[in-house]
């Protein structure tokens, strides 16, 4: 599975792939003031419509994550960062293994362990964690996401 963050703040801002590297951002730092709006992506490669998933952050309440038919925010900013270089019919298509859930926006400034659990549609368990450090205020730390 591959867990990462995504921001409604940079989401379609191709410029900011000069700025950070590749995947930096869809992970933290993320500061508080945006947490409300970014939402938590699961992309659990091969699941289907039986496939349980959910995450806990710290001794939260675990989330259920509802499974959504989107393009990977990772596999969009890959194409977009090398946008000379593919073929025109190469596109970031919409998967039907993705799961998303919004973060708590009461989340407080600190690092934050992302714990992700899945139940695949045989039964089986597979769990992956993120860590999530919240700033405290606006400012984008130099180098980081936001």
């Amino acid at each position: 599975m591959r867990i990462v963050l995504d921001s409604e703040f940079h989401r379609d801002r191709k410029e900011l792939y000069n700025e950070y590297r590749m995947g930096e951002l869809l992970s933290s730092p993320l500061s508080q003031e945006r947490v409300f709006a970014t939402n938590l992506i699961v992309n659990f490669f091969d699941g289907g419509p039986n496939t349980f998933v959910e995450y806990r952050i710290g001794k939260r309440e675990p989330i259920k994550m509802d499974r959504v038919i989107r393009s990977d925010p990772f596999v969009e900013e890959e194409f977009a960062r090398n946008e000379a270089t593919k073929k025109p019919w190469v596109k970031a298509l919409p998967s039907s293994h993705i799961w998303s859930a919004r973060l708590p926006g009461d989340l407080q400034p600190g690092t934050h362990c992302v714990a992700v659990r899945v139940i695949d549609e045989y039964g089986r368990e597979h769990r992956d964690n993120l860590v999530l450090e919240v700033t405290a205020g606006n400012r984008v730390p130099k180098g980081s996401a936001g």
